[in-house]
């Protein structure tokens, strides 16, 4: 792809709106897209952190490894967010791993190139710094219900998060979830047991707050988000 194709695609995207035409045409001229199949590894922990990733189409798990086999996600990544932005710490290599969960298409920029825009662009800056500062807040929310709230709330307001932040309106109140998680993945994010998250997701569907088939898994019809906790 030419640097010309590249900067009308990056134009678009909402994250880099602050960016003038100059450091538009900077980042075009030195970025990359890559289109990546379902379950790639992007980065692994232990690597040197070399690149920052926005994720153009679908979706994409950031997490860690406890253990061989075993690994707590830390984030979710939708369409138009920006990952692998931890190049502000000190550390040179990664702590964690980025992982696809659906076929997916990934803006990469050089750690240089990132932090030059950062430092010439205080507004740039400022959005990244809110991005970072969202991402605090969620996995301290996280900690707090881990603490006070019960799994079954905890499952409910995860999916009530995922209907409103980017559940799709179908008819007057339903809202219609795209998001590539298996149950154990919803586990973790929920800080529960598969189990758990499938008698959750079973009571729901029966109490006809949600809906889903066992032929599109990863779509979930949320009927009436006021049901949920």
């Amino acid at each position: 792809m030419n640097t010309s194709a590249k900067f009308l695609m990056i134009q678009q995207l909402e994250l880099l709106k602050e960016l003038n035409e100059n450091q538009l045409n900077q980042l075009a001229a030195n970025c990359s897209f890559q289109n990546l199949k379902k379950e790639v590894k992007i980065f692994q922990a232990g690597q040197p952190i070399t690149s920052v990733y926005i994720l153009l189409k679908g979706s994409i798990k950031v997490g860690l490894e406890t253990e061989p086999g075993k690994s707590i996600i830390k984030q979710l990544v939708h369409e138009g967010e920006i990952f692998g932005e931890n190049i502000l710490t000190k550390n040179d290599h990664r702590n964690d791993y980025a992982q696809t969960l659906s076929d997916a298409q990934v803006l990469t920029i050089p750690k240089s190139i990132f932090e030059s825009l950062l430092f010439e662009n205080t507004a740039f800056c400022s959005t990244i710094v809110t991005h970072i500062m969202n991402q605090l807040n969620f996995l301290e929310q996280r900690i707090s219900e881990f603490v006070y709230v019960k799994a079954q709330k905890r499952i409910e307001r995860f999916l009530k998060r995922m209907a409103l932040s980017k559940g799709i309106k179908i008819g007057m109140d339903e809202l219609l979830v795209k998001h590539s998680l298996s149950h154990s993945d919803i586990a973790f994010l929920t800080d529960t047991s598969r189990q758990t998250v499938s008698r959750v997701l079973g009571e729901l569907k029966r109490a006809n707050i949600i809906h889903f088939s066992a032929r599109k898994p990863h779509k979930i019809l949320v009927r009436n988000v006021a049901m949920l906790a």
